[in-house]
C-alpha cells in the first residue's frame, strides 16, 4: 500500500492500520494542543461493493475534504471492507478510491470538486518492453488531423472510486447524502458508539480489449506493440468526468496463434464534451528491419460498445509483407516508418 505523504503531498494524511485504531488516543489534528473528546468522532466507513462484486483492492484510501475549504485528510485503510476513522465534528465531502496503484497521479489534491487521476507521461512505443525503453522517442503525438499534439501516457491501473456530496458530522450524529439523492441521518446511542458512513465504490477506468484477426505473414514479425489516440487524459473523483483533452495510449500486444494479434489495456475512455477520433495503430517491426504503422479507425466500435467499462474492438488485420532474414537489431526512432490507413467494415 503507498503512502499517502508521498502520492499527495499536499493531503494531511493519516495511515490507520484498523487493528491500532482503538488504542489511538493522539487527535489527528496537528495544529491542536488540545484534543477533547468532543472535538472528534469515531467514524467506520464501510464500503458495499454491489456495483464492483469483484473488486479486490488491496486498501482503500478515505479523504475527507472540509467544507470551509481546510486542507483534506487522507486515511489508508487495508482490505476492502473499510475500516474506523477518527475525524472533527465538521461538515464534509467525501470521496474513497483503491490505494494499490502504481502508475497513477493525483491533480487538484486540495479541491473536492476537482480532485482527479491521471498517468504519467511515457514514449510512443512504451507497449514494445525493453526492445525500446532506452530510445529516444516522443512522449507526444500528431492527432489524426495533424494539427495538434496528443501527449503519450500510460494505461492507469485498475480503479474503483466513490464519492459522497456531503458528510455533516455533529457531535454524536452523521448526517449524509445517499446516492438518490436522500439524506441519511444516525445518532449515537452512546458515548462509546460509532457512527458508520456507507460508500458504494464503483470501476471508473475501461477495459478495452484489442483483437486483430487473419493476419497474414505474422510468422514475419519479431516485434509489435499498439496505441490508441484520442482517449482522456484523467477522470475527475467527485462526478467521474472524463478530461476533454485527448491523449494517446501505448499497449502492449502479442502473437496468438498464426493469424491474430491480441492485446487489453486499461484507460479513461474517451473524452468527454469533445469529439476525437480514436486511432488504433498498429506498430510491427519485420526481421529484415522494415517498420510498418498500420492505422484502424475504430471511434465507431467503441461509441456503440454496450458495456463503456468492458469494450471489444474486433477487427480484420492487414496481410503483412513477407520477410527475410533479419539482422537481429531493431531501429525503435519512429523515422522510416510506412504507414497504412486501413477502413474497417463494423
Amino acid at each position: 500500500m503507498i503512502s499517502a505523504m508521498n502520492v499527495v503531498s499536499k493531503i494531511r494524511s493519516v495511515l490507520l492500520p484498523v487493528a491500532l485504531l482503538p488504542g489511538l488516543q493522539s487527535c489527528i489534528y496537528e495544529d491542536l494542543r488540545e484534543c477533547p473528546g468532543e472535538y472528534y468522532v469515531h467514524l467506520f466507513v464501510s464500503n458495499d461493493w454491489m456495483y464492483a462484486p469483484d473488486a479486490s483492492p488491496e486498501g482503500m484510501a478515505c479523504i475527507f475534504f472540509p467544507e470551509d475549504n481546510g486542507k483534506p485528510w487522507r486515511f489508508d485503510i487495508s482490505g476492502r471492507n473499510g475500516g474506523e476513522v477518527r475525524l472533527p465534528n465538521e461538515d464534509y465531502h467525501f470521496v474513497t478510491i483503491n490505494d494499490d496503484y502504481s502508475s497513477i497521479i493525483f491533480e487538484n489534491a486540495d479541491s473536492y470538486s476537482e480532485i482527479s487521476v491521471t498517468t504519467p507521461t511515457c514514449e510512443l512505443f512504451y507497449g514494445a518492453g525493453e526492445a525500446a525503453a532506452e530510445a529516444k522517442l516522443p512522449s507526444s503525438r500528431k492527432s489524426q488531423s495533424g494539427t495538434a499534439k496528443e501527449d503519450v501516457r500510460q494505461c492507469p491501473d485498475m480503479l474503483w472510486s466513490n464519492s459522497i456530496e456531503k458528510v455533516d458530522i455533529a457531535p454524536g450524529e452523521l448526517f449524509y447524502s445517499l446516492p438518490d439523492g436522500a439524506m441519511e441521518h444516525q445518532r449515537s446511542s452512546s458515548a462509546s458508539s460509532v457512527l458508520r458512513l456507507l460508500a458504494y465504490p464503483r470501476q471508473i477506468v475501461s477495459r478495452y480489449h484489442v483483437r486483430i484477426a487473419d493476419v497474414g505473414n505474422l510468422d514475419g514479425v519479431a516485434m509489435m506493440c499498439g496505441s490508441m489516440s484520442g482517449l482522456a487524459s484523467s477522470v475527475r473523483l467527485s462526478d467521474n468526468r472524463h478530461s476533454p483533452d485527448p491523449v494517446t495510449v501505448p499497449f502492449t500486444l502479442d502473437k496468438v496463434g498464426d493469424s491474430t494479434i491480441s492485446g487489453d489495456f486499461l484507460t479513461f475512455g474517451r473524452t468527454s464534451g469533445t469529439d476525437h477520433d480514436n486511432m488504433l495503430s498498429l506498430f510491427v517491426w519485420l526481421r529484415d528491419g522494415t517498420k510498418l504503422e498500420y492505422d484502424f479507425d475504430v471511434t465507431s466500435l467503441i461509441i456503440r460498445a454496450e458495456d463503456p467499462f468492458d469494450v471489444w474492438i474486433n477487427i480484420k488485420g492487414p496481410d503483412l509483407p513477407e520477410s527475410g532474414p533479419g539482422s537481429g537489431t531493431f531501429d525503435v526512432n519512429v523515422d522510416n516508418w510506412n504507414t497504412i490507413e486501413i477502413e474497417i467494415n463494423d
